[in-house]
């Protein structure tokens, strides 16, 4: 589970995201989304339910609130 805000998305982490197929949270910051398998909060949420081993990784600090 990915978390994704500005300032900067760097290339090899979107190419990476969109190669293994890693979802997204929709936090509405993140522009030129292109392939990326965006989720909304609640399957976000969700997920974290199903699977208590997941694991969440955010490029910026500005997404952790």
């Amino acid at each position: 589970m990915i978390l994704l805000d500005k300032p900067y998305v760097s290339k090899f982490l979107k190419d990476t995201i969109v190669k293994y197929n890693f979802p997204v949270l929709d936090t509405g910051n993140v522009t030129e989304t292109g392939e990326l398998s965006l989720i909304g909060s609640e399957q976000f949420i969700q997920h974290f339910r199903d699977n208590t081993n997941s694991r969440i990784y955010t490029n910026s600090e500005n997404s952790i609130n």
